[in-house]
């Protein structure tokens, strides 16, 4: 059952979270999956002017994963500010609705 909740705001360690979340596990899964295709041949990664492929994509494209969290961390430091700012400013005027699903009702549908 998904239940609504009035917030006056989002606590900026919540709002960190998920930012970094979202901005660390969609980008180092498509580094991963593109590694894997240039391990097979297909020229999907690129450095300087020429592609990788082989075991030489594969490698390097697994060795740029570390970066990748050093890259989610400037970028959601950079939206966190913004946001945060402007969801201060916007709880001066108004409550937000925040919908969801309670971790024990979703543990229980999944079972």
């Amino acid at each position: 059952m998904i239940e609504v909740v009035k917030a006056q705001r989002i606590s900026f360690s919540t709002l960190f979270k998920i930012l970094y979340i979202g901005n660390l596990i969609f980008p180092s899964l498509l580094l991963i999956i593109l590694s894997t295709f240039s391990f097979f041949g297909f020229e999907v990664l690129k450095f300087g002017d020429s592609y990788l492929t082989g075991t030489e994509g594969l490698v390097k494209g697994l060795v740029t994963l570390p970066f990748m969290f050093l890259f989610a961390l400037i970028w959601s430091l950079f939206f966190w500010v913004s946001y945060s700012i402007s969801l201060w400013i916007y709880s001066k005027w108004r409550p937000m609705n925040l919908t969801f699903v309670p971790a024990s009702q979703q543990k229980k549908e999944l079972d």
